[in-house]
């Protein structure tokens, strides 16, 4: 056998990963004299349409707002000259470094991850385009990069946990930016190229209400077309300078699975990412219950301009009808007789009681009806944090 070509190789990789050592955090960095510096804000021209799929995030009433955290990383590409036959691509996924100690709206990436992997200006006055995402991926540098072809992926099956609704977000989140004809003249010498970035999904919550309690296996948001493709997975990508997908392994649903239950008095809220676009297609949104489907009554009509990524699409189920046989079993701590106490010695469990009548119902020494009719249940205390409440209201 002959081993002298594949230590030669080796030695090769080697050498080309030295020259690509990736930086520390607490490592100085040292840009050259031209170097580019970035700063990035969120959704600076339209705020409120900016959900948050970062893992710092406030669910307000019409958003999701976002911050950036400390060491959040993205892939920058810089094309350096006039029309589309002239340009050159100058750096091709650099990573660069957010340096904000304090969750912000804005970010500073002024540190690059890999040493000599630093965008820079080619002189003054040439035109330069910037496009950048988040999070950063370890794919493809030099000529096998490509600002046209990133990839990305929108998963089939995403993840719920009723403790941290919104923090699998952070897996599967997907931002871009641009900033187009950049002079350094123009930006100003030492000063930061600024990156507006915006979201590529748009967010699909879910208000569930159903008449009976009810375990959940799933929500599914499903195109009645089974040809259009509503997830992604590996081999896709996404043209940074259209937004345009270019989709692999695609299928025509996303199901949301998890710690999925409803309420009969109240709604369950529940969010998914999903796919752009789709303009004049129709959806179903579906509960999976013990291996049923339960069925919004009518299809969602995607409107003109379809879905936009950045934005949340509410939808309200309200009293869905779940049968007998599929409701969670509920204890009736009542069912031989009232009392003024009772107790559940079960966890993970539903219970039940009556509370029509005062105490144990057994009278009134002043002669008043025993019978009760409640609105409102107070809760007095828990023996543990909790970060989902039940139907206490009536």
């Amino acid at each position: 056998m002959k081993y002298t070509p594949y230590i030669a190789i080796l030695a090769m990789l080697l050498a080309t990963a030295c020259a690509k050592e990736e930086l520390k955090e607490d490592q100085q960095l040292t840009f050259p004299e031209n170097g580019i510096r970035f700063s990035g804000t969120m959704g600076a021209d339209d705020p409120a349409d900016s959900p948050s799929t970062r893992t710092v995030y406030e669910d307000q009433e019409d958003r999701i707002a976002v911050q950036w955290e400390l060491g959040d990383e993205i892939g920058l590409f810089c094309e350096v000259g006039e029309g589309a036959d002239n340009l050159e691509l100058t750096a091709a996924n650099f990573g660069y470094r957010n340096k904000t100690v304090e969750s912000s709206k804005t970010a500073d990436f002024s540190e690059y991850l890999l040493s000599g992997e630093v965008a820079c200006w080619s002189d003054e006055t040439t035109p330069h385009d910037f496009y950048a995402y988040y999070p950063y991926r370890k794919t493809a540098t030099g000529a096998e990069a490509d600002p046209r072809a990133v990839p990305v992926e929108l998963p089939a099956v995403q993840s719920w946990l009723s403790t941290a609704p919104l923090d699998y977000f952070s897996d599967i989140d997907f931002m871009y930016a641009e900033a187009l004809d950049r002079t350094q003249t123009e930006v100003g010498e030492d000063q930061p190229v600024d990156l507006d970035f915006h979201h590529l999904f748009p967010v699909l919550q879910v208000n569930i209400r159903t008449t009976r309690f009810a375990r959940i296996d799933a929500l599914v948001f499903r195109c009645t077309d089974p040809g259009e493709t509503v997830s992604f997975g590996e081999g896709s990508t996404v043209d940074l300078t259209t937004r345009e997908i270019t989709a692999s392994e695609a299928t025509c649903e996303i199901r949301l699975e998890g710690s999925l239950s409803s309420m009969i008095s109240s709604y369950s809220t529940f969010q998914m990412l999903i796919s752009p676009g789709h303009e004049g297609k129709s959806f179903e949104i579906i509960a999976e219950i013990n291996g049923k489907e339960y069925k919004r009554e009518t299809p969602l009509e995607v409107p003109e301009g379809g879905l936009l990524g950045g934005k949340t699409y509410v939808v309200t189920i309200d009293g869905l009808e779940i049968a007998d046989e599929d409701a969670e079993p509920m204890t009736n701590l009542s069912e031989q007789e009232t009392a003024n106490t009772y107790y559940v010695t079960e966890a993970d469990r539903l219970y039940c009681f009556d509370a029509t009548v005062k105490g144990n119902g057994q009278g009134s020494i002043t002669g008043e009806s025993v019978d009760i009719d409640p609105q409102d249940i107070l809760v007095l205390w828990y023996s543990r944090v909790q970060f989902g409440y039940g139907p206490w209201t009536y």
